[in-house]
């Protein structure tokens, strides 16, 4: 993932989590039964107050010969941590930018429908983080 460099990075004290972090998403479904949906996303993390995170998302997404862009923000809400450390989110509002044209149903597979999130973050090293759910790693991102 082409990542941007950043100088520094501090810790969110009581979850050791980075207060804003970016890196670069390619995904693919790679299930046979399904269209074919992949895509190159950037995610920001942006930490606004002590449990809650800001998230931009813009990128383009493919599927049956037709492109999209994707352009949101959404709000994730620290609810609390689980006994193996990984760190519960509530999945809050999803606000579509002007330029966001991607089908819902489209969005609704990307996204999910849980309103829960359960992800380990784990420093690899310096300022670079792995953020992981049960299954895998979902996102490595470059903090400040």
């Amino acid at each position: 993932m082409a990542i941007a460099v950043a100088s520094f990075y501090f810790f969110h004290s009581k979850y050791s989590i980075p207060n804003n972090c970016h890196g670069v998403i390619n995904f693919t479904n790679n299930e046979a039964e399904e269209e074919l949906i992949y895509g190159r996303v950037s995610v920001i993390y942006h930490l606004v107050n002590d449990n809650k995170y800001i998230v931009n998302e813009y990128g383009t997404v493919h599927n049956n010969n037709k492109s999209y862009t994707m352009d949101r923000v959404l709000t994730l809400t620290i609810q609390g941590k689980t006994k193996d450390d990984a760190i519960i989110f509530k999945k809050g509002k999803v606000e579509l930018n002007a330029t966001d044209n991607v089908p819902p149903d489209i969005s609704a597979y990307l996204a999910g429908n849980h309103d829960l999130l359960f992800y380990k973050f784990t420093l690899l090293k310096d300022n670079l983080w792995s953020i992981s759910d049960v299954k895998r790693v979902v996102f490595v991102c470059q903090s400040e």
